[in-house]
């Protein structure tokens, strides 16, 4: 009872002396701050996290008849709209565009109850080339979870077959989207329920509202039917031989690199030097001769189609060369449908088996090849869909065992903290029953699950490993509660470590080399070829590695002018992504402007030397923002404020992504990308404790104690950045006098300094942490960090989808009334070297590059290699303006770029931040007066960059 009194008091006091942080919010606001703060959050029916599961909603209507006639809306003839959603001809029909933002909803009867498919026949426009989501409704209410969002497909082909570059090595097709109708079937889009989602309805009259969440469409009909019942193989076959077909003579061969269509731009030819078979082939040039691998093709939901037209009427083996190394003892899944259609039920599931070689094998059940009868001179499509087969049941249940678990876990910190005693009998027993007893229900779920993994794959190993561990837990925890705190740690550890395999056993990566249509009868070729044809090769690999450049990518023109550009870091880091800087070269740059352009893949660290040998680029691109200063005041870098139409192209960016690069009144780079923090909120935890996403620092920092009640933690960082959202916040520069010293000893300055310190010495938040574990599992359900970060949980914490958000930062409140959220930004730039022969070349370069639309499709292109997660943040303003962002949180970075502010780059600045990191560590660490040692190290800061300017004369 002493140390609860004790710890309340000290909250009470700790939350006083913050608030004097802001000393002209008067009463008025702090009332209006403690009801902001801890309000209850909007009351909402459909919220995320009150749904069910589709597994719950559809064992609830488990009984409800499937057998229904079909309900035809026509788009055209809705009922109500919000948005810009119009009537249009679309390729030639009457349809419905329905934009980013807005729903659509339709009036419709339905004669028979029960449970139906919603099938939706729409095509793709123009939009930002992202994923096509939207939300259903069903008479104003979301019917489960899933409905949150369903995704739709965008068609995808290559421009061109397979380019070649002047040195004769294979780089990827340009990529566009194809225009068509497509029926689409509303399911998961995790891939975790394989089956496609089934309605209930009523009989009577209904609405069904479709509400956009991300990228325009236009719909054409919607059709609410009964699911399709597949016939087997056996029946399938037995109709064959009734039917007398014989099989075919003449194999088929398709280049499997070579999809006429596919869902995602990132599908692409990759290569593989593993094993000469694979075709085509070279040992001296880089050929791109399969599809996949392990990171595209990967997940539920993807497909690539390829189009065949048979020499033969005939029966017909579709046999593949594939390789699927990537998880052992495990298998990969594949859906195959023909001309749109699952030809029988077995086709639903196709197991493609682990081997560390390349295998070739027909399509079948693991005992009999299946059989095909293709008509001669009829065109087919063949289409293979990543699904998670067999695995989908096992980590359906898992991601909900994990789920329940993480609540749990949460539930108990809240009783302990994140720190516990050891030797303390918390009483676990009496305090949460009901955690223990779910625990105890979870323990029987994930051995069952378990069980079932084990006889799926065929036995224990690398993939059960992590269950044994999290199995192991349980059972001590819920055996004698007392081993909680001894466990815990260990436990959310291998949790998880659970979650992290649920998210990878997700991807099902698999590599194609091609595909045959194999008469039936015929021997199939072999996987690989013999050892010494192999052994002869790997010879011959050695040998040109030493005489083959495979890292300069010269462009294909012969023109007089030509630059040099390096490229090797930031977004341009691999291969891959250089290519595509060389194709844009090619396609855009090279003969509109007549300029050769050398790239020249680099690794980090290489500018310097080369710089000081005479032997660097004449433009260096995704280069660090702190490089810029540090080489022009050493004479390295050319400014580039003299340059043909600098005033013009300088219009491309925030003011604020400049500071970094400009001394004295010129410039030296600009700006490739930028990106800076955000709020994010796990909003499922905000409602059920009765609070909002704060606004001001006044409501974030009421809400602290209120979290610490419940031994949860707020995330702020605890570098010069964090510090500097309150200084700029309270109208303090960093720097003053042009950047001849810094501002931290001004008395505002030392006010903030010591609030920000007080933070963590006094209010006990975290220095380190990792922010998405953490967020993921509740125990920081706010916290303040990158925006790219949203790309980063989006994916990798599929589990807390919808239920969290981000925000602007929360900002000092001025006497106006208005909220100031000034927070730091930083990035990547471009810049000249000063060695350059030929600045205006090089410019010209630099400008094309800048260029919204150059920086629009390098992003789009980035994206469709590397995935969401890496998603590039473009300087360029309408660049950015085009990224896949959803509208609503284009909205929220927008609103929080009006305050971004660019941190300048002077002589001597790198001290600045490790003199803050020394004088914030001994304070916080070590109880210094933070007062004394801010002005300690302002000293040694404005004494360092006193020197630097001297020795650069600088005035």
């Amino acid at each position: 009872m002493k140390m609860r009194t004790k710890t309340a008091a000290s909250l009470l006091i700790t939350a006083a002396l913050l608030l004097c942080a802001f000393p002209n919010a008067g009463a008025a606001e702090e009332t209006a701050a403690v009801s902001n703060a801890v309000a209850p959050a909007a009351d909402t029916e459909s919220a995320f996290w009150d749904l069910p599961p589709y597994s719950e909603y559809r064992a609830e209507h488990a009984d409800a008849s499937a057998e229904v006639e079909p309900i035809l809306i026509q788009a055209a003839d809705y009922s109500r709209s919000a948005g810009d959603v119009h009537k249009e001809d679309y390729m030639g029909e009457a349809a419905l565009f329905t934009p980013e933002e807005g729903s659509v909803e339709f009036d419709f009867t339905v004669p028979k109850a029960g449970l139906y498919l919603l099938t939706v026949n729409g095509a793709a426009v123009q939009g930002k080339q992202s994923s096509i989501e939207r939300a259903v409704y069903l008479d104003g209410k979301m019917p489960f979870q899933e409905a949150s969002v369903f995704a739709f497909p965008r068609t995808w082909k290559s421009l061109s077959g397979i380019q070649t570059d002047a040195k004769g090595n294979d780089s990827p097709p340009a990529q566009e989207e194809e225009k068509r109708w497509t029926d689409t079937v509303l399911r998961d889009r995790t891939g975790l329920n394989t089956d496609d989602c089934l309605f209930y309805l009523d009989q009577g009259n209904h609405t069904l509202r479709v509400e956009s969440v991300r990228e325009p469409y236009v719909l054409r009909t919607l059709t609410f039917c009964a699911p399709d019942v597949l016939p087997s193989y056996k029946e399938i076959k037995a109709g064959y031989d009734k039917a007398g077909y014989l099989p075919a003579k003449e194999p088929l061969m398709l280049e499997a690199e070579a999809p006429s269509f596919k869902s995602d731009s990132n599908i692409y030819p990759v290569s593989d030097r593993t094993s000469t078979a694979t075709s085509p082939y070279s040992a001296a040039k880089i050929r791109l001769n399969c599809i996949g691998g392990a990171d595209q093709w990967n997940m539920p939901g993807q497909w690539i189609t390829y189009t065949v037209k048979p020499k033969e009427t005939g029966l017909y083996h579709i046999a593949m060369r594939y390789k699927q190394s990537f998880y052992d003892g495990m298998f990969v899944s594949r859906r195959l449908l023909i001309n749109g259609k699952t030809p029988f039920s077995e086709a639903r599931n196709i197991r493609f088996v682990y081997n560390g070689k390349w295998q070739v094998a027909p399509v079948g059940d693991g005992e009999n090849a299946f059989e095909f009868y293709f008509e001669k001179g009829r065109e087919y499509e063949i289409t293979l869909e990543v699904i998670l087969g067999d695995m989908a049941s096992v980590l359906g249940a898992a991601t909900n065992v994990i789920a329940s678990l993480n609540r749990d876990s949460q539930k108990i910190v809240m009783i302990t903290g994140t720190t516990l005693d050891l030797y303390r009998d918390y009483h676990f027993d009496v305090l949460i029953p009901d955690v223990l007893a779910d625990m105890r229900a979870q323990l029987q779920a994930l051995q069952k699950i378990y069980d079932e993994m084990v006889a799926s794959v065929g036995g224990k190993g690398q993939q059960t490993a992590i269950m044994d561990n999290v199995l192991l837990d349980l059972r001590h925890m819920t055996a004698d509660p007392k081993e909680l705190p001894a466990r815990l740690d260990g436990f959310k550890v291998n949790l998880g470590g659970l979650a992290a395999w649920v998210l990878e056993a997700q991807k099902q990566p698999l590599s194609l080399d091609w595909i045959m249509l194999a008469p039936v009868g015929q021997e199939l070729p072999k996987a690989q070829n013999g050892f010494s044809k192999e052994l002869w090769n790997g010879v011959l690999q050695f040998f040109y590695s030493f005489v083959i450049d495979y890292y300069t990518l010269d462009s294909e023109g012969t023109f007089g002018r030509s630059v040099k550009v390096w490229v090797g870091s930031g977004a341009i880091s691999g291969r891959d992504q250089a290519q595509i800087v060389r194709r844009m070269i090619n396609d855009s740059f090279v003969s509109q402007h007549g300029i050769n352009v050398q790239l020249q893949m680099v690794v980090g660290g290489t500018l310097l030397p080369a710089t000081l040998s005479g032997f660097g680029p004449d433009v260096v691109l995704q280069e660090a923002s702190g490089t810029p200063m540090n080489l022009a005041v050493r004479g390295a870098v050319r400014e580039i404020t003299d340059l043909p139409g600098y005033d013009r192209i300088i219009k491309r960016f925030d003011p604020a992504t400049l500071i970094p690069y400009q001394l004295e009144g010129k410039t030296y780079a600009l700006p490739d990308s930028f990106s800076f923090p955000m709020m994010f909120c796990r909003m499922d935890i905000l409602s059920e404790l009765g609070m909002k996403p704060p606004e001001t620092w006044e409501d974030f920092f009421l809400m602290v104690p209120e979290l610490k009640k419940k031994n949860m933690d707020v995330g702020l960082p605890s570098d010069m950045g964090g510090f500097l959202m309150l200084l700029y916040q309270n109208g303090i520069e960093l720097y003053r006098d042009g950047g001849r010293r810094v501002n931290f000893d001004e008395v505002g300055a030392l006010e903030q300094f010591r609030y920000f310190t007080d933070l963590y010495s006094e209010y006990g938040l975290p220095l380190i942490y990792n922010f998405p574990n953490r967020f993921r599992t509740g125990e920081m359900p706010i916290a303040i960090t990158d925006f790219s970060t949203y790309n980063m949980i989006s994916i990798f914490a599929p589990e807390i989808q919808g239920r969290w958000s981000f925000f602007p930062v929360p900002g000092t409140q001025k006497p106006d009334g208005t909220i100031d959220r000034s927070v730091t930004g930083g990035g990547a730039c471009s810049m000249m070297m000063h060695s350059c022969k030929d600045p205006e070349t090089a410019w010209e370069f630099m400008t094309w590059w800048s260029e919204a639309e150059t920086q629009t499709r390098f992003a789009r292109e980035i994206e469709s290699i590397l995935g969401p997660s890496a998603r590039y943040s473009s300087a360029n303003l309408e660049a950015f303006a085009q990224l896949p962002w959803r509208a609503s949180d284009l909205r929220s970075i927008t609103a929080q770029r009006a305050f971004v502010r660019g941190v300048p780059e002077v002589p001597g600045g790198y001290m600045t931040g490790r003199y803050f990191g020394f004088a914030f560590s001994l304070v916080v660490n070590n109880k210094m007066n933070s007062s004394e040692q801010m002005r300690y190290y302002t000293k040694l800061i404005d004494q360092e960059i006193a020197e630097k300017r001297a020795e650069f004369g600088l005035s």
